[in-house]
């Protein structure tokens, strides 16, 4: 089974456009793998990459460095890591 990213992108376009005018993003609940790199890609794509982004992680020291390494996937400028 793969989860259709594409299509549940497209289904909520007017949610996505709808974001131009925030400010901040929080980021939870993501496994920060290539699953959940389309919706960020499209968050961005609405908001620019100077947006301030919190990514939030969990337990491990590596779900910490997966974040971090996103961030930099991502080209983010202005992001923080949140431990939840």
């Amino acid at each position: 089974m793969k989860k259709p990213v594409s299509e549940i992108i497209q289904d909520h376009s007017a949610d996505f456009d709808s974001l131009r005018c925030i400010e901040e993003v929080e980021v939870l609940g993501f496994s920060y793998s290539q699953i959940d790199r389309p919706y960020l890609d499209r968050i961005i794509k609405e908001t620019g990459k100077d947006i301030r982004v919190r990514l939030g992680w969990h337990d491990e020291k590596t779900d910490k460095d997966k974040a971090e390494s996103f961030a930099r996937e991502l080209e983010l400028s202005n992001y923080e890591l949140i431990k939840f």
